[in-house]
């Protein structure tokens, strides 16, 4: 069985596979979402590392999802803000943030 990071980290490579195969078929708009995609892998990453340092057992899970639950909210308001503006690029980007946020809190869930 895989660990969370492990899982992370397997995901942004597979992610950056698919984002160079896309760029060198010409295909820059998605392989710039796969880009995102990854580096939202990574933000999870580093905030996992940093929770690990500064706390254990169930504070440190407390002290993550509350990180989680801080960007979800950032992101959602971004998201309202392009939608208040017409500015559907913003807003898908926005979109797929938060979708790979649920995703990694999921895989976090599953296995704490």
């Amino acid at each position: 069985m895989s660990t969370y990071l492990e899982e992370l980290e397997a995901a942004a490579a597979k992610l950056a596979g698919e984002a160079a195969s896309l760029k060198a078929s010409g295909r820059d708009d998605e392989a710039t979402l796969a880009c995102i995609r990854i580096n939202i892998h990574d933000i999870c990453r580093t905030l996992y590392q940093v929770c690990a340092r500064n706390a254990q057992g169930e504070a440190f899970r407390t002290m993550y999802l509350q990180k989680l639950d801080h960007l979800e909210q950032e992101w959602s308001a971004a998201k309202a803000r392009a939608q208040e503006h017409d500015d559907g690029c913003r807003a898908a980007i926005e979109e797929i943030k938060l979708e790979t946020l649920a995703a990694d809190r999921r895989a976090f869930m599953e296995r704490t």
